[in-house]
């Protein structure tokens, strides 16, 4: 249903951030967000500040940690172990083995 409109959107964005590689400050800031979004990393922080803003914020953080981390395990441990795509590596190496792509989830595959 949603696979080819997914996948015409992979091409076209990656298409466009094509233009970018090699060049050293996307680089940096594509590299700084990919090591962030291993295990929600970048989630882990927004929630931590979070609760810097309030006492019922603060109360709130462990929780969210929690769930944040059982998402995190699900998903790297889980679902990503389910397919076998091949993930390039735009700063050089020839790429892992392992996740599941949204196009072949939206598939059924």
């Amino acid at each position: 249903m949603l696979g080819p409109t997914v996948a015409h959107f992979d091409r076209w964005a990656d298409q466009g951030l094509e233009q970018l590689r090699g060049h050293p400050v996307p680089d940096a800031i594509f590299l700084a967000a990919s090591r962030l979004g291993d295990f929600s990393l970048i989630w882990h922080l927004v929630n931590a500040t979070r609760g810097l803003t309030s006492d019922r914020r603060a109360g709130q953080v462990p929780a969210l940690a929690a769930a944040l981390g059982i998402e995190s395990l699900v998903v790297n441990q889980g679902l990503k172990r389910l397919g076998d795509r091949v993930v390039g590596s735009v700063f050089g190496g020839s790429g892992s083995r392992g996740g599941v792509s949204v196009e072949s989830l939206l598939a059924g595959e």
